[in-house]
C-alpha cells in the first residue's frame, strides 16, 4: 500500500452556522474525532461525541458537520445519527452524503479486529490543543494494548462499561471517536478510542512512630493515565435501523 492520506477518511465533528442567504457557514463549536467506513458514507464515533440528543439542541441555521480539509466543499452534513442501544456502550454510527475520495476506505475488519495484549496501536484523531489553533491538522498516537478489562469493571468514569481495551497511552481530549487499529497489511480497526482513565499507584510508603507515640506515615503516590478503547469486534453484529437493518460487519 502507497502513502495514504488519513485525513480523507478520519474528520473533526463540528457545529456550525450557516447563513443560507450569503452562502457561508461559521464554526461553533468543535465535537470531537469521527471516522468513515466503507464507501456510502457512514462514520462512527464515541456516542458522548455525537449522539442523538444533540439534534435537539440545534438552533436555526445550525448543523453537525464533518470537515474535510481535503475535500471541496470540506464541510459534509450529518444527516442522521443513531446510538447504539446499551446506554452503557459509547458506540454511536452516523450518515453523511456519499464523499468523493480518492482510494478506497482504509479500514478493515478481520481476525485482528480484536488484538490482545500487548499488541501495538495506532490512532489518528483531532485533540482539543490542535483544533482551536491548526483545525486542519491532527495527531498521530503510537502506544500498545495493556490489558482487556473484565466485563463491568470499574475503570474511573467508565464504570460497568463492557469489555474495553486499556491502552498504554492518554487520549487526548477531542480524540474520542477516533479509531484505535492495528498496522497488519493495512489499517485493521481494532477498536474506538473513547478517553483517559486514571488510576494512582504508591511508590513508597512508610510508617514510624514519634517519641510520644505519634504515628507518622508517609506515601508517595504516582497518578497513572491510560487510554480506554471500546473493542469493535464485539458490536459487528450490530443491526443498525439508518443503514436498513444491515450489520455493522456489512458496512465495511
Amino acid at each position: 500500500m502507497n502513502h495514504i492520506n488519513v485525513s480523507h477518511f478520519i474528520f473533526p465533528l463540528a457545529i456550525v452556522n450557516f447563513d443560507s442567504k450569503k452562502g457561508e457557514g461559521s464554526y461553533k463549536r468543535f465535537l470531537g474525532t469521527g471516522f468513515l467506513i466503507g464507501n456510502e458514507g457512514f462514520f462512527l464515533s464515541a456516542k458522548h461525541v455525537l449522539n442523538e440528543n444533540i439534534f435537539n439542541e440545534l438552533n436555526e441555521n445550525e448543523y453537525v458537520v464533518g470537515l474535510f480539509h481535503s475535500h471541496n466543499p470540506n464541510a459534509f452534513k450529518v444527516l442522521e445519527v443513531e446510538d447504539y442501544s446499551n446506554s452503557k456502550t459509547d458506540l454511536m454510527i452516523g450518515k453523511m452524503p456519499d464523499i468523493p475520495q480518492i482510494e478506497d476506505n482504509i479500514f478493515k475488519i478481520n481476525k485482528y479486529s480484536k488484538a490482545h495484549g500487548w499488541v501495538d496501536v495506532h490512532s489518528y484523531g483531532f485533540p482539543n490543543s490542535l483544533v482551536d489553533v491548526i483545525p486542519e491538522k491532527g495527531q498521530f498516537l503510537k502506544g500498545y494494548i495493556s490489558r482487556i478489562t473484565d466485563e463491568n469493571e470499574n475503570i474511573g468514569t467508565f464504570e460497568e462499561a463492557p469489555s474495553s481495551y486499556l491502552l498504554s497511552s492518554p487520549i487526548p481530549s477531542g480524540m474520542s471517536g477516533s479509531p484505535l487499529f492495528v498496522r497488519n497489511n493495512g489499517f485493521v480497526l481494532a477498536g474506538i478510542c473513547l478517553g483517559t482513565v486514571e488510576s494512582t499507584t504508591t511508590l513508597w510508603e512508610n510508617n514510624f512512630i514519634e517519641d510520644d507515640g505519634t504515628k507518622i506515615k508517609e506515601q508517595k503516590d504516582r497518578v497513572l493515565e491510560n487510554g480506554i478503547a471500546l473493542i469493535i469486534a464485539n458490536y459487528l453484529e450490530w443491526e443498525i435501523s439508518i443503514a436498513n437493518d444491515r450489520l455493522l460487519k456489512d458496512l465495511f
